[in-house]
């Protein structure tokens, strides 16, 4: 069954359909390590599930109101792909690799093989990036690179691939018949490079940069004064820095960055009609006014977890005692808060009506652990930077000791925490109702 909560404050209809065709697919046991996605506006339901031989992914597609496979408008009604490969072994993070993106018409993915031999053989990694419109069969755009890098599908003519260096923007052809796939597209042929600030070069080797980016789909029956903007939709590039803590003394933090894809697409219109004489941006050029950087320090990499819907970003941070759940929204309606950089100390307590305006520098500060002494706490601190406004709220849920492993899920109204080993789902709406009734407002 697939079910969108609807919302009075959204104007967001409830919707459910109940999905059966899979069944000839699927098999019911293997539902849970299957992956799904959904396209309303195309009426899209992929099922994407492991071949026997554990080598491919094979991408099923569905209709989700006729409740029929394949879907009509499909070329194929299964897209086979190449599983990523680590050390001569299957990749073990099938949410970090291997993954699906539609829009519209367009269907993307990708996979990489990555070979380390003995120490003086360098690690090395083929990358592949392939571009195919579902309704012709025909592939439109292919990419090859030598780092593991994660692509994104903006409109029908442009494709994101972001990397350590920053944000690659590509273009191609979405109505290409040819029957033959294009020749592979290199790093050299990109309209536009976004670069990211530098780090030093012994950083290269830490783990590659992970983004995020969730371009809502409407339903046809969504009222057309509450469909989301997708132009106001919010990039999320995260990844690891080694920051030095005293003489001879480092420790890896993370960063996250903010990247509005009008920003974006302002920058390629620029390059477009002239403005700008070179294909690359350094950082200093449109980083300061078009992103956000949120540098999480003495936080484990492995506790945060990110999600994206529209222009918001969820950023859950758990604790000992409760979840942290930060929400940012970089709509531009939001942005009646100041340009002023300034800094400013947040102490989170247990009033839920606190939310910070996030134009300035801004610093959450959480109680935590130490790992190896469990009966010390030490301060666990987010820092947002950034004159690009938008709008921040903090929320914390309480849960018991034992509750590990939360999965997050951002929706256009509300938050969902589904906690694990036991079933259990923390709803918290206010998050973004407060956000609502600003732009009501």
């Amino acid at each position: 069954m697939l079910h969108r909560p609807g919302s009075a404050c959204s104007g967001l209809p409830e919707l459910t359909s109940l999905c059966e065709a899979w069944t000839s697919v699927v098999e019911p046991m293997s539902l849970p390590g299957a992956r799904y996605t959904v396209d309303l506006s195309e009426d899209l339901l992929v099922i994407s599930r492991l071949s026997d031989d554990q080598t491919e992914y094979h991408h099923h597609f569905f209709s989700i109101s006729s409740d029929c496979y394949p879907h009509p408008f499909a070329a194929s009604p299964v897209l086979r792909a190449l599983r990523s490969t680590r050390n001569g072994r299957v990749f073990r993070c099938p949410k970090e690799a291997d993954r699906l993106d539609i829009l519209s018409d367009l269907v993307a993915w990708g996979s990489f093989q990555d070979t380390c031999g003995d120490e003086n053989t360098k690690w090395q990694v083929a990358m592949e990036v392939h571009v195919m419109n579902w309704k012709t069969g025909a592939v439109v755009w292919r990419y090859t690179g030598g780092q593991v890098s994660f692509y994104h599908l903006i409109d029908r003519h442009h494709v994101l691939v972001t990397q350590r260096d920053g944000i690659h923007v590509f273009a191609f052809d979405p109505d290409r018949g040819a029957l033959e796939p294009p020749a592979h597209t290199t790093i050299q042929t990109q309209l536009l490079h976004l670069r990211l600030p530098g780090f030093e070069p012994e950083q290269e080797h830490l783990n590659p940069v992970k983004s995020f980016l969730h371009i809502p789909r409407t339903h046809r029956d969504d009222r057309p004064l509450f469909r989301p903007d997708p132009s106001h939709s919010l990039l999320a590039i995260h990844m690891d820095h080694m920051h030095s803590i005293g003489p001879g003394r480092e420790k890896i933090h993370s960063l996250v960055f903010l990247v509005s894809l009008m920003t974006i697409r302002g920058c390629l219109a620029r390059w477009q009609t002239g403005w700008w004489r070179s294909l690359v941006l350094p950082w200093d050029d449109w980083g300061p006014t078009g992103a956000r950087i949120i540098a999480l320090k003495n936080i484990d990499k492995f506790d945060l977890s990110l999600a994206m819907h529209g222009s918001r970003c969820m950023l859950k941070i758990p604790t000992p005692c409760n979840t942290n759940l930060v929400v940012i929204d970089a709509h531009p309606w939001v942005r009646h808060c100041g340009h002023d950089v300034a800094r400013q100390i947040s102490w989170p307590h247990y009033d839920a009506n606190m939310a910070v305006e996030c134009s300035d520098v801004q610093s959450f500060v959480i109680l935590g652990h130490y790992r190896l002494r469990p009966q010390v706490f030490r301060y666990e601190t987010m820092v947002l930077e950034g004159t690009f406004p938008c709008h921040m709220a903090w929320f914390p849920v309480s849960h018991p000791a034992h509750y590990r492993g939360n999965h997050t899920v951002l929706t256009s109204h509300q938050v969902f925490v589904v906690a694990s080993p036991l079933t259990r789902c923390i709803t918290t709406p206010w998050l973004t109702q407060r956000f609502q009734r600003t732009r009501e407002a």
